[in-house]
């Protein structure tokens, strides 16, 4: 059995014939995200141990969150409604603002790295 050549798979053209372009799709330019990394000094302490206390709550701490809660939602709820309108332009507002993110990451052996995006960007 023959494998298929190329030419089988190109469209052959007459030459009286306008031939269409060809669009080539292309790479997005990838922007300067000012990559850094910060090592940890050699002489850095190490992360404080926090006991194991530190993370439970206690009744009023509990209490509290939740009457925050309370109150965030009773805030949103009787907020006026947006359009989309007012929506978006509170978004352009805040594009304008900042317009770049910078995002720092800790890995566990100290070391930070940083990076800088725009903030309309989507993953």
């Amino acid at each position: 059995m023959e494998s298929p050549t190329i030419n089988e798979h190109v469209p052959q053209v007459q030459a009286d014939q306008p031939v269409e372009p060809v669009t080539i799709p292309t790479v997005p330019e990838t922007p300067n995200r000012e990559i850094k990394v910060f090592n940890p000094p050699a002489n850095a302490p190490p992360p404080a141990e926090v006991p194991e206390s530190f993370y439970k709550l206690d009744a009023n701490e509990v209490g509290r969150l939740y009457k925050s809660q309370v109150d965030n939602r009773q805030k949103m709820e009787n907020a006026p409604l947006r359009t989309q309108k007012m929506r978006t332009t509170e978004e352009q507002e805040r594009m304008k603002k900042y317009p770049r993110t910078t995002i720092r990451v800790r890995l566990p052996d100290g070391t930070i790295l940083q990076a800088v995006f725009q903030s309309k960007e989507k993953g």
